[in-house]
């Protein structure tokens, strides 16, 4: 273990995104289709994972007050672009907007649902009178796995062939205490972008308070914020938090910070921990430490879970990572970081994942808040012991614990959540 290691881990797991990383890989996908074709297509077809479709099927597209695959889609097809990123759609304007309305109305994309592959799948294929091009994308967001145009293949990536560099298959060489306890001995001034990175959501959770098409953000605002410590430190995470997620989730035009893949992942992660710190009134190198923990945690997590799961991920990997950075902040140690994160688990593990919109802004606010005060709980010898309901004996346990719930353990859940989401798109 080193110090590049450690950042060359970090910096491949946070991007930038503007709105859902769903509707932006869909996004991406179909720009660099589009541009592979070299005109405009005449018919685009969208294919997605299961968790895909839950997650894009109902969330707002940014800078739109539209909502969906189809949107997102034709807006990628309108801005074609060699080597897209998840900010794909930072260049929609009103007449853009005009023009992928019409080409929804024409009846030109299609979506379906491909039920068998990986959590992280899309695969858009378009075409003219003469050509046609396919852009793939899998196991991360912006990962383009393969290109093809008029069925040769222009483009071809493989992520096993790189599967020894993916954090994750670093990650499980070492123990969470081995990797904490080397973050707290970094430079500070080593971390310095998960800073800049947590003050870019913070301005989007300022957006999202200022914006008047808001209600949750604000009203959380609304209440008494003169609490005592540690209730206001509780509520100016929730505050926060909350208002950030909702601003993304309605498709306010709002660069986010994203970790392994997800902005409500990075919303939590970094907002969360930023917030806490900036209330205890930590300085710079403990507020970089800080974040650095959070953020090994919620990579750390997602390597025995996956990047998408059935249960929120959000209440697991970045509220686990808030916990123990929270312990940190308040001079605690990893025994009781450990404490912290297990009551994370053992609270939170079955918070379903019904898709993104709205309400996960009310979820990333709870279990923002709640994961601040687990913190300050296990400093206080309040906490979840080990071996309660699905906790493991040890982390690493209640870790994997954690994996078998989202697979096998909650296949036949998101399936049935997958038809709710679909009879509701139908009523509406």
């Amino acid at each position: 273990m080193n110090t590049e290691t450690i950042l060359n881990i970090l910096n491949k797991e946070i991007e930038q995104a503007t709105g859902c990383t769903e509707i932006g890989s869909i996004a991406l996908a179909a720009s660099r289709a589009a541009m592979e074709l070299g005109s405009q297509p005449e018919k685009v077809e969208v294919v997605v994972s299961t968790n895909f479709y839950k997650n894009a099927a109902n969330v707002g597209v940014p800078g739109t007050s539209l909502r969906g695959i189809k949107i997102s889609a034709a807006l990628g097809c309108l801005l074609p672009r060699t080597n897209p990123g998840l900010d794909v759609l930072n260049d929609i304007d009103d007449e853009l907007i005009l023009q992928a309305q019409n080409y929804v109305s024409e009846g030109r994309i299609t979506v379906s649902v491909e039920t068998d592959t990986d959590p992280v799948y899309v695969k858009v294929n378009t075409s003219n009178l003469t050509e046609k091009t396919s852009v793939e994308i899998l196991h991360e967001h912006s990962f383009i796995a393969q290109v093809t145009k008029n069925g040769n293949i222009r483009v071809s990536n493989s992520f096993t062939e790189n599967n020894e560099k993916n954090p994750e298959n670093i990650l499980e060489q070492y123990s969470l205490r081995d990797l904490i306890g080397f973050v707290r001995t970094m430079d500070p001034s080593d971390l310095n972008f998960l800073v800049a990175a947590a003050k870019i959501n913070y301005e989007a959770a300022l957006l999202g308070l200022e914006n008047s098409s808001m209600r949750f953000g604000p009203a959380l605002r609304k209440m008494p914020n003169n609490l005592p410590v540690p209730f206001t430190i509780i509520h100016e995470v929730q505050t926060l938090t909350g208002a950030a997620s909702e601003a993304r989730m309605k498709g306010l035009k709002v660069p986010i910070m994203t970790i392994t893949g997800s902005g409500n992942h990075g919303i939590t992660n970094f907002l969360g921990t930023y917030v806490f710190a900036k209330q205890l009134g930590a300085d710079e190198e403990t507020l970089a430490r800080a974040l650095a923990i959070s953020s090994m945690v919620t990579v750390y997590i997602k390597g025995f879970t996956s990047r998408l799961t059935a249960y929120c991920g959000c209440a697991i990997a970045p509220a686990a990572g808030i916990a123990a950075a929270g312990v940190y902040l308040l001079g605690g140690e990893f025994e009781d970081m450990l404490h912290a994160m297990q009551s994370v688990i053992g609270t939170f593990s079955g918070m379903l994942c019904d898709g993104a919109k709205e309400s996960c802004s009310y979820k990333v606010s709870t279990v923002a808040g709640s994961a601040a005060q687990f913190a300050q709980l296990a400093m206080d010898g309040a906490y979840l012991s080990s071996g309660n309901g699905i906790l493991g004996q040890t982390i690493e346990e209640s870790f994997m614990n954690l994996g078998l719930l989202n697979d096998p353990g909650m296949k036949e859940t998101e399936k049935l959540v997958i038809q709710m989401i679909e009879k509701n798109l139908q009523s509406s």
